[in-house]
């Protein structure tokens, strides 16, 4: 159950910050992951609350979850240019780069 074992680690998800702190990514702690079984004991007793709870904690673990385990990846691209960009409110933000392939 979460109850402030670090800066991040609150029991109202209204409360967290979306992306992890530094203490949250240094944490040894073990991650508050509820399962979405509803037979399953949970620390909150209103359906609704705990839907949303649940809903948030998994997706920003899927998120960014990797970061505790330093699984970090991170691709080089020299000489990259934005050889195109626009945003509309339809289709968002486009972006298109070119970069020369790596031998």
């Amino acid at each position: 159950m979460p109850s402030d074992r670090h800066d991040n680690d609150k029991t109202d998800v209204a409360d967290m910050n979306i992306f992890p702190t530094r203490a949250d990514i240094f944490s040894d702690v073990v991650e508050f992951l509820p399962s979405t079984d509803p037979e399953q004991p949970h620390f909150l007793t209103d359906k609704s609350q705990r839907h949303i709870d649940t809903l948030f904690r998994l997706l920003r673990q899927d998120t960014f979850g990797e970061l505790n385990f330093g699984n970090l990846r991170a691709n080089r691209y020299p000489k990259a240019v934005i050889s195109f960009i626009s945003f509309s409110g339809r289709r968002g933000l486009e972006r298109s780069m070119k970069a020369a392939r790596s031998i």
